[in-house]
């Protein structure tokens, strides 16, 4: 059931709650295997829902053949009836409410659950589950040292795939400690994904122990260092040294998520690039794009550049420089994904794996503040498009893709400040003369008909 809902359990927070025969057989039914809900213990209207509890009783024998649960949860906000309902009178959920053919623990193989306290919802759901029986685990809250430790001592030996969220805060050697001992005792692991404050020897402890078997290997965002300055060899970031170490401990990758520190397209650049193509068995290949520029590494230091119209200001030869590396470097457009996807495929060895499909995205625009933060991050983040590259399967297309844009949310945002005549504007901010610099055609035309991306360097 892929949007679960008891109606019977989803009422308001001052009413009792009453069963309703109907949708207690089919919470209990043998047929049930898996689900997956959003949900909010308490909504905008003041109506409570119970199903979180209600799921925990047919894990605990209700539903006999209940194996796999998606759980979402999601803050529904703070309106006049939700403080209402929390100050009232309410009513809570009995365990052992659903009728029950056992007494015995649960034996989840894949839980995946987005909690408001994600230590605290682990503790719980193994009163009703057998964690040490788990193959697929996804925590996407912030994790603490503390949670790690336990979660290490639950015994996930025959754990599979493996999710976790560190938060945002600093590298911390405790939470290093806690990782590596997590990881050792692993011994399946063939997919996994960690985001957050992680230094790149929790990587190399991965690979060590689990490289031989694994298939997936996703870094989303890099690991945030003290000082705040990003490197290839940031945790999470991709370098030629890195692809050659995966390629070396890891025979059976399939699916790559990495970071990439661009450099204005340049032969250091391209070298990565073709390094991810020399992995025989990689088939898929997620790249977040960053720019060297420091000062896009946080929209506070963006601001530099922020000036309101009519205050004259004059950019540092080091300024305009830096600016204009990050507006190459964030200038992605479908001709350069199709280039990126054509230099990696290009490089893959004769008898391997094709590159099905590249996802390329410009997530360093995201982090000096997107749309609306400033003039300068609007026009980084107008030019700064996401792409879904997918392989033409045609024999003569070799190495040639299709490029859909991959975030629709995006594009609306920027049709309508088209539409509305709200776009990024050039008059009287002092980045400018950088924009019209890298594109001529901006002196007499709009730039945003005429901004293109730059060739990357293919000698």
């Amino acid at each position: 059931m892929r949007n679960f809902r008891m109606r019977c359990l989803y009422r308001p927070a001052a009413e009792p709650i009453v069963l309703d025969p109907y949708e207690v057989e089919l919470a209990i039914s043998a047929c049930l295997y898996s689900l997956a809900m959003h949900y909010d213990t308490l909504d905008d209207r003041g109506y409570a829902n119970y199903a979180e509890d209600a799921i925990k009783d047919m894990l605990a024998g209700a539903a006999p053949n209940l194996s796999k649960v998606d759980l979402f949860w999601e803050f529904s906000g703070s309106s006049p009836c939700f403080v209402q309902a929390l100050r009232g009178p309410s009513h809570r959920y009995q365990r052992g409410s659903l009728p029950s053919s056992s007494t015995s623990m649960g034996f989840l193989r894949h839980l995946n659950i987005v909690a408001r306290d994600s230590a605290l919802a682990l503790k719980e759901w193994s009163t009703v589950t057998d964690f040490p029986k788990l193959e697929h685990l996804e925590l996407h809250n912030y994790l603490e040292v503390d949670a790690l430790l336990w979660l290490s001592s639950c015994q996930l030996s025959k754990l599979k795939i493996l999710t976790l969220n560190l938060g945002l805060g600093d590298v911390c050697e405790s939470v290093t400690a806690a990782l590596n001992q997590l990881s050792l005792g692993l011994s399946l692991l063939e997919a996994f994904k960690i985001s957050g404050p992680y230094e790149s020897s929790t990587i190399d402890t991965v690979l060590e122990n689990h490289g031989v078997r694994l298939r997936r290997l996703l870094l989303p965002r890099p690991s945030m260092v003290p000082d705040g300055h990003l490197s290839a060899n940031t945790a999470g970031f991709t370098s030629v040294e890195f692809m050659h170490k995966i390629h070396r401990d890891c025979p059976q990758i399939e699916e790559l998520g990495l970071c990439l520190l661009r450099s204005q397209g340049d032969v250091n650049e391209v070298a990565v690039y073709r390094a991810l193509g020399t992995i025989p068995s990689l088939r898929k290949l997620h790249l977040s794009l960053y720019s060297r520029q420091a000062f896009t590494f946080s929209s506070e230091s963006c601001r530099q550049f922020h000036n309101p119209r009519g205050i004259e200001k004059v950019m540092s030869q080091e300024e305009s420089t830096q600016l204009g590396g990050a507006l190459i470097d964030f200038a992605v457009d479908a001709n350069l994904a199709r280039s990126i996807f054509h230099t990696i495929s290009a490089a893959k060895p004769a008898i391997s794996q094709p590159l099905e499909c590249l996802t390329l995205s410009v997530d360093g625009a995201k982090e000096c503040g997107g749309f609306g933060a400033s003039h300068l991050t609007d026009v980084l983040s107008y030019i700064g498009r996401s792409w879904y590259c997918t392989r033409n399967t045609r024999d003569d297309k070799l190495h040639e893709c299709f490029v859909t844009e991959r975030d629709p949310e995006e594009k609306l945002d920027r049709e309508w400040m088209d539409e509305h005549d709200k776009d990024p504007m050039l008059e009287g901010v002092v980045f400018a003369q950088s924009v019209r610099r890298l594109w001529p055609a901006a002196k007499t035309k709009d730039w945003k008909k005429v901004w293109h991306s730059f060739e990357i360097d293919l000698s």
